[in-house]
């Protein structure tokens, strides 16, 4: 069954791997949607044509080019902006790798049965 997942903005998500896999997956389906949307909004803004309003910044990874500005330049969203966001994601995976490894120690003492706890 399908159920919305608010943190990506989908009104269905399926889980069908391990969440490892499917944070490199989301990150690279994100990375080249994110190619093809800025490829295409460049030709858009070179034929002198409006961005349609559906396609908000983060859609780009980066910050829309005002309407005075739209004019002077041929390739108007820079591709190096959206690299903020690539770090932004390097902290999140290695937070969700220290997580699981502190989650998979943790199963691991909850098991033990020589476990000895301090509370």
């Amino acid at each position: 069954e399908h159920k919305p997942h608010f943190g990506l903005g989908l009104s269905c998500y399926v889980q069908w791997s391990s969440p490892i896999r499917r944070f490199g997956d989301l990150q690279a389906h994100t990375a080249i949607k994110r190619y093809l949307r800025r490829k295409r909004a460049n030709k858009l803004l070179r034929d002198g044509s409006d961005i349609p309003s559906e396609i908000i910044p983060i859609d780009l990874g980066c910050e829309l080019p005002s309407e005075g500005s739209k004019s002077k330049s041929i390739d108007v969203i820079d591709y190096k902006v959206g690299q903020a966001l690539g770090g932004a994601a390097r902290f999140v995976q290695r937070n969700s790798i220290q997580y699981w490894i502190f989650e998979y120690v943790r199963r691991l003492v909850s098991e033990s049965a020589d476990e000895v706890s301090f509370e």
